[in-house]
């Protein structure tokens, strides 16, 4: 098993443990994602549109330190009257419900480059990406 499939397994299983879902998500898409300078992402929440309505979970590994590799960056949730930032840590995992009850940014990279893998997960077994990939058929 290769280090990313690992990692992969192990943010689902620490998704399912935290929200009580144990064996019931599957994992819609699962990628590693790099954050170069002037990278932002605005105001969102992750099933935002119809076509991602599959999304139930959303989930952030942190692959590298904020202030080490990269400037800024920070993930933001709306809440309250200000965001709550959470910075970049390497090992830091950030795992919140795809809807518009967890509405997040992340904020403008302002140097380096910020690496993560990101994975969204679904209750719908028809979503999950681990057909699509092993059968061949994966489009990116």
């Amino acid at each position: 098993m290769t280090d990313g499939v690992r990692a992969r397994s192990a943010v689902l299983a620490a998704v399912e443990a935290a929200f009580g879902l144990s064996l019931e998500l599957c994992v819609e898409f699962s990628g590693l994602i790099g954050w170069a300078a002037g990278a932002a992402l605005g105001w969102h929440h992750d099933a935002n549109r119809y076509y991602l309505s599959q999304r139930h979970m959303s989930a952030v590994l942190y692959l590298n330190d904020q202030g080490v590799e990269f400037g800024a960056g920070n993930f933001c949730f709306q809440d309250g009257p200000g965001p709550l930032r959470v910075p970049p840590k390497a090992g830091r995992m950030v795992a919140y419900t795809a809807d518009a009850r967890n509405v997040h940014c992340v904020e403008e990279v302002a140097w380096g480059e910020r690496v993560t893998l990101t994975m969204w997960l679904s209750l719908e077994p028809s979503a999950a990406e681990d057909g699509r990939v092993r059968g061949g058929a994966a489009r990116w």
